[in-house]
């Protein structure tokens, strides 16, 4: 029989459990597109305070950086070696519920709302997809989450320790 002490004390700890986790889960998300703006190498979309950056840099090569206040960090990846990228012929179309960036490789399908992208090859298979959270943030954190169709797997992915085997893994990239 359980004393009564033990039963308080884990009493306390399941209402921890259910109470004190989830409230430091509250993950924002990015909300609906705004606006975009097309240039040269991509395009900038505006969702309210966020700035969302597509850059092509090779026709079958994007770089999305993100900005939750508008302004981004200086440029200073040490994993990106290469600066000096050919202008790359890119097309840019709207619909009332999404705005695609088209290279000859390649398309990126962006959601308006909420802002969710879709990576597809020339052939219209997808290559990558959000989730319904995409990108979120809590505090200063910042994660994106990503559809994963149970026949894909995951393998490397750089120095980490562990199972070569990264499917259903939380890893955390610093890239």
């Amino acid at each position: 029989m359980l004393s009564a002490r033990f039963k308080t004390i884990r009493f306390a700890l399941l209402l921890v459990a259910l109470f004190v986790v989830p409230a430091g889960a509250q993950w924002q998300s990015i909300g609906k597109v705004d606006s975009f703006v097309r240039d040269e190498e991509g395009i900038s979309l505006n969702a309210g305070r966020t700035v969302v950056r597509i850059s092509v840099l090779a026709p079958d090569l994007v770089r999305v950086r993100v900005a939750r206040d508008g302004k981004f960090l200086p440029d200073q990846s040490c994993a990106v070696v290469r600066r000096d990228w050919s202008r790359v012929p890119l097309d840019v179309k709207e619909t009332s519920d999404a705005v695609s960036l088209s290279t000859a490789e390649m398309v990126v399908r962006i959601s308006k709302n909420p802002l969710r992208m879709t990576f597809l090859d020339r052939n219209g298979t997808i290559l990558n997809r959000d989730d319904e959270r995409g990108i979120s943030w809590s505090g200063s954190a910042v994660r994106i989450w990503k559809q994963m169709p149970q026949s894909e797997e995951y393998y490397g992915l750089g120095e980490k320790a562990g199972a070569l085997d990264r499917k259903y893994k939380h890893l955390t990239m610093w890239n």
